[in-house]
């Protein structure tokens, strides 16, 4: 690991928590105070990244953007780390503002080139977000999703 390794990977989680603790408060606003989001977005964080650190690992052609490590944490713990519906549904509405954004990123062209690992996160999540709305394609986001899904390069392993 490079002296600055460890520097990189927290800068990683904290943009990462970032993004659900702003998701939590838009979600929640009234319900969850900043505090208690900014707590449920870094454990959530850590607890992935122990988990799961494959994700985080980082090399020069292959490191995840903060937005689907973000919108991971969130499935990862919807379906790993929750007991029950209520939790599960806070964690998958959630994620579906931050899908919502990178929606209308992709839609306006503002978003990112995409590492391998990016664009494995992406089709999970969005698989993942897709099978919890029951492919309600009534709904605006899950006809944009489907049609993004539909262009993810999938890297072939």
């Amino acid at each position: 690991m490079g002296l600055f390794s460890g520097v990189k990977l927290g800068w990683r989680k904290a943009e990462a928590a970032a993004i659900i603790e702003a998701a939590y408060e838009q979600a929640y606003r009234g319900r969850m105070d900043r505090k208690t989001a900014a707590k449920f977005a870094n454990d959530m964080v850590e607890i992935m990244a122990t988990d799961v650190p494959e994700v985080w690992e980082k090399t020069r052609e292959n490191t995840a953007n903060k937005t689907p490590l973000a919108m991971y944490a969130l499935l990862y713990f919807a379906e790993n780390k929750t007991d029950n519906d209520t939790s599960r549904t806070m964690n998958y509405l959630a994620m579906e503002l931050i899908l919502a954004e990178f929606a209308r990123q992709v839609i306006s062209g503002t978003s990112w080139a995409y590492s391998e690992l990016d664009i494995v996160l992406l089709d999970k999540v969005i698989s993942e977000y897709l099978s919890f709305k029951d492919f309600d394609t009534e709904h605006p986001l899950v006809s944009k999703l489907l049609d993004i899904k539909a262009t993810l390069p999938l890297p072939v392993f």
